[in-house]
């Protein structure tokens, strides 16, 4: 693709429970690194800028109107060969795949990536929700300790059908009262 000078990723869906796949997709392509996320602003959806570490900052949009079915999230790259964009095949019949790793992982023990990438990943979202309720450039490393969503509301969401229908940030701002 040559020379990467900017990059967008996002996704449908609420906040944390699905604006970590749109920080998947970007860890998928650049790799680790991810330094820092800074609120931009509230509209439809969320707005953040992901600052990596040797790579280009990211703009993310979560919660974005996108379809479910046949665009669950996608990555657009600006390089110095044009704008290209990447997103997962199939909509979200990629869940085979995903239990096809998931059955290798348990016969092998071996992760698929590395767990401190996974935790990288929900490292983010945490940070995006802390930047968002301060209103400030949160790095990852100064995520609060206690933060975290309601996986408990989640998953009886799931449980009644439908899918999961809260925000995720309020869910994650009641862990920081």
């Amino acid at each position: 693709l040559g020379r990467v000078y900017s990059a967008y990723a996002c996704g449908p869906g609420d906040f944390y429970n699905y604006g970590n796949h749109v920080v998947e997709l970007v860890a998928g392509f650049f790799g680790a690194g991810a330094q820092a996320v800074t609120y931009l602003g509230h509209g439809q959806s969320d707005l953040f800028m992901l600052e990596q570490r040797e790579k280009p900052s990211v703009l993310l949009q979560f919660s974005a109107g996108v379809n479910y079915t046949n665009n669950p999230c996608f990555l657009a790259v600006s390089t110095e060969r044009g704008v290209h964009i990447a997103e997962p095949r199939g909509g979200w019949d990629i869940s085979e795949a995903l239990m096809r790793e998931f059955a290798q992982f348990v016969r092998s023990g071996k992760l698929p990536v590395p767990f401190a990438d996974s935790v990288e990943v929900a490292r983010v979202v945490l940070a995006a929700a802390e930047s968002r309720r301060r209103g400030r450039r949160i790095t990852l490393d100064a995520v609060p300790q206690d933060s975290g969503f309601d996986g408990h509301a989640f998953t009886a969401a799931y449980a009644r059908g439908g899918g999961y229908q809260g925000t995720g940030l309020v869910e994650a701002r009641s862990v920081y009262a």
